[in-house]
């Protein structure tokens, strides 16, 4: 039952294909549209949490098992851990320089520069109390808690089209990591996370450790992520999706469920010079591009929050702590000119950027 869905698809054509719609719904269709109408349908973007469910689920979407052990198999891809390279370097706060300048070819503007929050990005590990982790007790009692804020920040994220999706970015000599961050004195280590999303490019986010946040669990859990072999990774890795804004197909697509990324999607590790990489292949999995179709189609209208963390699945891991948290408003789909770029979605323009 798609009748009151129409008006915010571009056509049924792409409604048809966000959502395989079988048969047998189709003829219990009326009795459903019915219902729906006695219960009020939704006319635009929304942030009421609990809404209606409308339409069934995709049949396997990216985040459809919540904190379990599924049985699937996933691909795992080799190590590329650099010989030699250490695990992380970092001298206290006082001495460490964050500042990342805003990389070129990137589309995504920090929030507080941006002009109406277009196309921004602001470090949501901050929100605390946004999302609902493992509690301390977890394991027997199932109860979750209200996040602390995350224990690393992000100090750059980058929207960037390519082609051809750039694997292993933290390597590439055009990019971040090896123009601002290789060789560099003072400089924290990164976390980076990196998805390569066919039809678009990559969307990376670099994480450093939170300035003033002491965790000795987390940074045990980083250091065993790290150190671990990728088995160990597949199954520790997990991100929480969240449509913070955005209309009722988006919110069905992407849904909240936590999901843990290597048991899904082909996900490669890379270890560099005081950096760490997760690159995940979007592209790997169908049910990933499906549900990237239908953000790309009311991009203009989201709001996007990913949460990462690494799962406690032991007493001596809990309570979980976030990695980090990254939202995305009203991201651009499309290149345009730097003059644009510029006069369009900052309100100034930091000294040095592209």
């Amino acid at each position: 039952p798609t009748k009151d869905l129409h008006k915010y698809a571009k056509s049924p054509e792409a409604l048809e294909q966000a959502y395989v719609i079988p048969p047998e719904l189709r003829a219990a269709g009326k009795a459903a549209e019915e219902d729906a109408s006695k219960s009020g349908a939704m006319s635009g973007p929304t942030k009421v949490d609990s809404v209606p469910s409308l339409l069934p689920a995709p049949a396997s979407p990216l985040n459809s098992f919540e904190d379990a052990e599924d049985g699937d198999e996933a691909t795992t891809p080799e190590s590329h851990a650099s010989d030699g390279a250490p695990s992380r370097e970092e001298s206290g706060d006082g001495e460490l320089d964050y500042r990342y300048k805003i990389p070129e070819n990137n589309y995504l503007v920090p929030i507080d520069l941006a002009k109406n929050k277009q196309s921004a990005w602001w470090d949501s590990g901050n929100d605390v109390g946004f999302w609902n982790l493992r509690g301390p007790n977890y394991l027997s009692d199932k109860v979750k808690v209200p996040n602390e804020v995350s224990s690393m920040e992000v100090v750059q994220m980058q929207w960037s089209f390519y082609d051809t999706p750039k694997r292993h970015i933290s390597a590439d000599p055009d990019e971040l990591v090896q123009r601002e961050h290789v060789g560099r004195a003072n400089r924290p280590f990164l976390f980076v996370v990196n998805f390569m999303v066919p039809g678009v490019g990559n969307w990376t986010c670099y994480f450093a450790k939170r300035r003033g946040v002491e965790d000795a669990r987390f940074n045990r859990m980083l250091d065993a992520f790290i150190d671990g072999d990728d088995e160990y990774r597949n199954s520790r890795f997990k991100i929480i999706p969240n449509i913070v804004e955005g209309y009722f197909i988006v919110r069905k697509a992407v849904g909240s469920r936590p999901a843990i990324l290597g048991r899904k999607i082909n996900t490669e590790y890379f270890r560099g010079d005081n950096y760490f990489e997760v690159c995940v292949d979007v592209g790997s999995s169908s049910i990933a591009e499906r549900l990237m179709s239908v953000v790309r189609q009311y991009a203009s209208t989201i709001v996007i929050d990913l949460a990462f963390l690494f799962e406690g699945q032991a007493k001596d891991e809990l309570p979980e702590r976030l990695l980090g948290g990254a939202r995305i408003y009203y991201p651009l789909m499309y290149a345009v000119s730097r003059e644009e770029l510029h006069d369009q979605y900052y309100t100034s323009v930091p000294p040095g950027s592209p």
